[in-house]
């Protein structure tokens, strides 16, 4: 019996690999992925992160190589960005789409908003007050309310303070986000061993209000029993899962949650091709 081992090492050919630039200025952090080869007609996507802060490179750098152009957006934890998810203002994703649309990778595209976990409520929040801006969100493992802060400095008089604002006004906490004015296509992800929060019941209460408010928008669901948080829009072409690795926090199994990572992957980029298909 001979047992051996070997090294896989993945790297990306520089044929395809996406070009990529930074962008600290205007008011905003971001780092901008294109593509090497853009597919026809496909749209740019904004990706927004979590709790975490700074950017979500790695999902964005994945859509690139997939031939989707995609922004790695941050809205705190970066330099000259607030040190928390704190008073977060709406308007600044208006901003940044702004700059977005000036680029010539994302000239005549529709742009789709990705959100995971905290950014996922916020990918919900931008779509229900700025209904324009995006022609379609993808959410991952959302809450169907407005949360507070987070981070360091989040405490304010022993509670912690608003996480979002629009048009100066803080998005009262705890109150449940106005998801029935979302009128475009919306991708929906959750696990039924969510650990971080109930993701599966915000997504069935959102499920609910948009058929209550006979959105006229395709809007699905993605559910995964045994998963945990936030697989939907974590880059399926490596061994390795920012959740899965860590599923005793983050809920579910490391296999669960491999799986729905992949499938999931899968089916996003479907939807991103084609945000009406029902």
């Amino acid at each position: 019996h001979v047992q051996t081992s070997a090294t896989l090492v993945r790297s990306t050919s520089l044929r395809t690999a996406p070009s990529v630039q930074t962008v600290r200025a205007d008011g905003f952090a971001s780092t901008l992925f294109t593509p090497n080869q853009a597919r026809p007609g496909a749209p740019a996507v904004v990706v927004i992160g979590g709790s975490g802060g700074g950017e979500p490179t790695f999902t964005a750098l994945a859509l690139a190589e997939a031939g989707y152009p995609a922004l790695a957006l941050g809205y705190f934890g970066e330099p000259g960005l607030p040190k928390c998810l704190c008073d977060i203002a709406l308007e600044y994703f208006a901003k940044a789409v702004r700059w977005l649309r000036a680029q010539p990778v994302a000239k005549g595209r529709p742009l789709i908003l990705a959100g995971a976990s905290r950014g996922g409520e916020g990918a919900l929040l931008i779509a229900s007050y700025e209904p324009g801006l995006f022609s379609a969100v993808v959410a991952s493992s959302p809450s169907s309310m407005v949360n507070g802060a987070f981070g360091p400095g989040a405490i304010v008089d022993g509670g912690a303070g608003p996480a979002w604002t629009f048009h100066g006004q803080a998005l009262p906490t705890g109150t449940q986000i106005p998801v029935g004015r979302i009128r475009v296509p919306l991708l929906l992800g959750d696990g039924g061993q969510d650990a971080v929060w109930d993701s599966s019941l915000s997504v069935t209460i959102i499920m609910t209000e948009l058929r209550e408010a006979h959105d006229p928008a395709p809007y699905t669901n993605v559910y995964y029993p045994q998963a945990g948080h936030a697989f939907l829009g974590e880059p399926a072409y490596f061994p390795w899962s920012d959740y899965g690795a860590t599923g005793n926090f983050h809920g579910g199994t490391v296999q669960a949650n491999a799986l729905a990572i992949e499938q999931s992957w899968a089916k996003m980029l479907s939807f991103l091709s084609d945000p009406q298909r029902r």
